[in-house]
């Protein structure tokens, strides 16, 4: 008897590796460890899906694409700068509406201030989620103190939080150094 074909499909959150017989490979798939989801064909795992900033449809692009391509339903250009990047992006007062409310991809932002020592430990956890979500999700950072009037806004009163945000609107806030993977947890289910 011949063992089945596995294949072997890491996990963009968490990077665990996961086996998926042929007989499933197409459908959907779940992390053993996170419980994300998996891309189990190439189709899959070849786009991402970015809304249009203009009239927030959901648009699914190639993998690489570096112009964006048009949005499907209203013809504007869309938007892929830092969908790829796999780096936390840093934003500010100024460029909060654009990078965050706008975003074509759901974000976890984080709002931090340079003397907090939590915060500097979640440093490197935010960096491995910025990596792990390319094209899927984004990590902002936000410093509280070079940016009052938005953590205002939010009504941040502790560091470090993190707010979630997805097609321009506030999900969940969250207070305290957290667990990855209660982070990956709280993510997830907005992915597209």
């Amino acid at each position: 008897m011949t063992p089945p074909a596995v294949r072997v499909v890491q996990c963009p959150a968490c990077g665990a590796k996961n086996k998926i017989p042929a007989e499933k490979d197409g459908r959907a798939a779940r992390c053993g460890r996170c419980r994300a989801a998996l891309a189990t064909t190439d189709a899959q795992s070849g786009g991402v899906i970015v809304r249009c900033t203009h009239c927030r449809t959901k648009n699914r692009l190639p993998a690489r694409a570096s112009d964006g391509g048009r949005c499907g339903r209203c013809g504007t250009p869309l938007s892929t700068t830092g969908v790829f990047d796999g780096q936390p992006l840093e934003v500010g007062d100024a460029d909060f509406d654009s990078q965050v409310m706008h975003s074509p991809l759901p974000v976890l932002l984080e709002v931090w201030a340079p003397w907090c020592g939590p915060c500097q430990m979640m440093a490197p956890v935010m960096n491995e989620l910025a990596a792990g979500w390319r094209g899927r999700g984004r990590v902002c950072k936000l410093n509280m103190d070079a940016n009052p009037v938005t953590a205002a806004r939010f009504e941040v009163r502790s560091v470090p939080s993190f707010l979630i945000f997805d097609n321009g609107q506030l999900k969940e806030n969250l207070v305290g150094a957290l667990p990855k993977q209660h982070l990956i947890q709280k993510m997830t289910p907005h992915f597209y």
